[in-house]
């Protein structure tokens, strides 16, 4: 008998608690995957194809890929702190500042 992994059922939705620290390991991942593509055309590439409606139909790269998981989890996570009120809004060069460390 193989080894075996715990998976989601295929109905299942479940509500995950997430903290700030979790959340800025999620936004530096993101980061991350997005500083592995230094050329400026090919990042504005990669965000017009990860959030474009129609791309779901096609095929994604494995950075495209993570990059768009990465995103969509985000996004999920600022709607549900907004309608419980648990947002601020922050200069965006603040919040790099601070994610970006110095290689």
């Amino acid at each position: 008998m193989g080894n075996k992994v715990k998976e989601l059922k295929d109905n299942a939705i479940v509500e995950v608690k997430i903290n700030k620290v979790f959340y800025m390991m999620l936004k530096q991942t993101l980061l991350y995957i997005f500083k592995q593509d230094q050329d400026q055309e090919k990042i504005s590439e990669l965000i017009k194809k990860v959030t474009d409606k129609n791309s779901d139909n096609e095929p994604h790269s494995e950075q495209e890929f993570a990059f768009k998981t990465i995103l969509l989890l985000l996004a999920e996570i600022e709607a549900q702190a907004e309608k419980t009120n648990q947002t601020d809004e922050k200069d965006i060069e603040e919040i790099t500042k601070s994610m970006i460390k110095p290689d």
